[in-house]
C-alpha cells in the first residue's frame, strides 16, 4: 500500500514540476520552463528511492529535500494566473515532507501510522486533483509539455 501511496506522492509532486510555465514580470516563459524540464529530470530520480520494499530513510530525506527546494522555486515564480494551484500543490507537498520527516523519513513507520490515512486524503482530493488538472492543461497549453510524459 505504501509503495503505491508514495509513487502517487510522487507523480503528483512531478505533475507540479511540469504544469507550471508562462511568463510573468520575473520570469520569462522560456526561463520558467526550462525551471521545469530540470526537475522533471532530477524527478525520475526520485521516484526511484521508492522502488525498493524498504526505502532508504537516508535516500529518502534526501529525495525530499531536493523536491522541496525545486517546489520552493517553482512558487516563488509562479505565474499569476496558476499561482494559487502551484500553492496548493505546494502545500500538500510541504506537509507530505513534514510528515516523513516526523517519521524520520522512515516509510515503514509512516505507512503503519495513523497520519498515512489523512496524508492520503488530502493528496486525493478533489482540491488537489482540480488544481493538478488545471496545471496539466496549462502545462500542455502554454509550455508545450506533455505532462503525461
Amino acid at each position: 500500500m505504501f509503495r503505491h501511496f508514495a509513487t502517487t506522492a510522487v507523480l503528483t509532486l512531478g505533475l507540479l514540476a511540469v504544469t507550471s510555465c508562462s511568463s510573468d514580470a520575473a520570469t520569462s516563459s522560456a526561463d520558467y520552463c526550462e525551471m521545469i524540464r530540470t526537475y522533471q529530470a532530477d524527478s525520475d530520480t526520485y521516484g526511484d528511492v521508492f522502488d525498493a520494499a524498504t526505502p532508504d530513510p537516508a535516500a529518502v530525506e534526501a529525495a525530499f529535500r531536493a523536491i522541496s527546494a525545486h517546489i520552493d522555486a517553482l512558487s516563488a515564480k509562479a505565474p499569476a494566473s496558476i499561482k494559487t494551484d502551484v500553492a496548493a500543490m505546494s502545500d500538500a507537498t510541504h506537509q507530505l515532507i513534514d510528515l516523513f520527516e516526523k517519521y524520520d523519513w522512515d516509510s515503514v513507520a509512516l505507512a503503519q501510522s495513523d497520519d498515512l490515512e489523512a496524508l492520503s486524503t488530502l493528496m486525493d482530493s478533489d482540491a488537489i486533483n482540480s488544481a493538478n488538472e488545471r496545471l496539466e492543461q496549462y502545462s500542455e497549453e502554454t509550455c508545450g509539455i506533455d505532462a503525461g510524459s
